[in-house]
């Protein structure tokens, strides 16, 4: 079905971008038709998903957008949808345009996610459309907003997802690194951090830093990559499953750091 292709989000990515343009962040100024594309793109998107697990996420990505047009551009809005946004709105979904925006594009955003993760050929093109999907869901959402340390955190793994699946170009590869070493930083300094984005973020940021210390050789790096493996370790559950990883991840660090 050519709605699940890689190609198709792509497109309806970009429209979604052109859709929502920076004027929506201060008044209803946005595409209609746009939007209407993209939402009915996820709404084919839901269906053929009947059963999966990730099937909501393609869901929630549908009804935002839904609640977006109603609130922004509601000549676009479909009558059969009309009962589906009032649910929302009395189920607490936001119905000003900014929030209204930043939820459509985070939506939106997991719908991306949850197809990295389903698709058995992973490719760089779809790598390219996840980072860029929690690129704009951040810029959108911007840092005011209480779940920013998440936005930020979030997209520092989809830049160390795409680092990992690069093959070859080494620049690529440490410009990905970069990325995710400087976006976990900001998101774990932003306030507040959820405990469980806290973890997310010490981890990655102790995975990242100990790469970037054996692609560099430099100690200094080694010792970022040690604090935050160690603060990951105390901040798990002893039954976390993750949590012996990052205690062998610590060791190799400590040992690397006394024979470098």
């Amino acid at each position: 079905m050519a709605a699940m292709t890689t190609a198709a989000l792509a497109e309806a990515s970009v429209v979604l971008d052109e859709s929502i343009s920076a004027a929506a962040l201060t008044s209803a100024s946005v595409n209609g038709e746009g939007l209407f594309e993209v939402a009915k793109l996820h709404m084919i998107r839901e269906m053929a998903l009947a059963g999966d697990p990730d099937q909501p996420r393609e869901s929630a990505a549908q009804v935002a957008l839904w609640v977006l047009i109603a609130v922004t551009a509601p000549g676009w809005l479909p009558p059969h949808v009309q009962q589906t946004v009032q649910a929302a709105t009395r189920s607490g979904a936001a119905t000003d345009p900014p929030s209204a925006a930043t939820m459509a594009m985070w939506c939106h955003a997991t719908a991306v996610r949850s197809a990295w993760w389903r698709e058995h050929d992973k490719t760089i093109a779809l790598a390219d459309l996840l980072v860029r999907a929690f690129e704009r869901a951040a810029e959108i959402g911007g840092s005011d907003i209480p779940e920013h340390s998440t936005r930020l955190i979030t997209l520092a793994g989809c830049y160390d997802v795409r680092m990992r699946h690069r093959q070859g170009d080494g620049l690529d590869i440490v410009s990905d690194l970069q990325a995710t070493l400087e976006l976990v930083e900001r998101g774990l300094a932003a306030e507040p951090v959820k405990p469980d984005m806290r973890l997310r973020g010490l981890r990655l940021k102790g995975r990242a830093a100990l790469t970037y210390a054996r692609l560099h050789a430099d100690v200094a790096w080694l010792d970022s990559a040690a604090t935050a493996l160690r603060a990951a370790v105390d901040l798990a559950d002893l039954g976390d499953p993750a949590r012996s990883e990052d205690a062998d991840l610590l060791c190799a660090a400590m040992a690397e750091r006394r024979h470098p």
